[in-house]
């Protein structure tokens, strides 16, 4: 992962109070959260929406799009739907009155169009000075968020899945971090169960996220 993208992640939940979700068009078979494990960022988010895991429902379907609202508890003008899709990403979920931010390192193609106030950037610890007040980000930091790296959850981690190493023993599928003995393969997958409890799509008929301030 992104070193830097992971650390604006860690501003962002840490300095931002906002909820973190992924919500994400996944195909059969592969799933994100060992990535995000792996990458130091896997307890930032408060849900993990996979299309592949959800029945059928997709972006830019309608069910996707309400599914991600329930889990936000927010009203659609409270989100911040960010992606690198146009479709899907922005005009999706602008359709649903959710706000959109577009990751687009090049700008926009000729002939793109964005709905009104939809904001471009170029990567994702852009958000860090958008919405995150100055005042509240650690002195000395300065612009560059990888200087909020969150000590406890290093970016970057090594990972052990043999039952010996699980906290509850043979049924318990939590993972621990650890350095990788020798011998070890660091590229063999996780369980896909691990870490995350995938949520299910509110209705049947339908590498990104959103931001919603938290709700009391």
């Amino acid at each position: 992962m992104d070193p830097y993208a992971a650390a604006a992640l860690h501003v962002l939940r840490r300095h931002g109070g906002k909820r973190l979700i992924v919500a994400s068009n996944t195909r059969t078979g592969v799933d994100r959260r060992p990535a995000l494990y792996l990458g130091g960022v896997d307890e930032l988010f408060d849900a993990v929406f996979q299309s592949s895991q959800m029945g059928g429902v997709a972006k830019p379907g309608a069910a996707f799009y309400r599914t991600v609202l329930d889990a936000a508890g927010c009203p659609p003008d409270q989100v911040l739907w960010v992606g690198d899709n146009l479709d899907k990403d922005v005009h999706g979920p602008a359709r649903h009155g959710m706000r959109a931010v577009l990751v687009r390192r090049g700008g926009l193609a000729p002939g793109e169009r964005l709905p009104a106030g939809t904001i471009t950037i170029s990567h994702i610890s852009d958000l860090v000075p958008l919405l995150v007040p100055a005042a509240s980000v650690r002195a000395g930091s300065g612009s560059n968020p990888a200087s909020e790296r969150k000590t406890e959850a290093p970016i970057g981690r090594a990972y052990s899945t043999s039952t010996a190493d699980r906290p509850g023993g043979q049924g318990d599928t939590r993972l621990r971090a650890r350095p990788h003995r020798r011998g070890e393969r660091a590229g063999r997958p996780l369980p896909g169960a691990a870490r995350f409890k995938q949520p299910q799509p509110r209705s049947s008929s339908t590498r990104n996220g959103t931001t919603c301030p938290p709700t009391s």
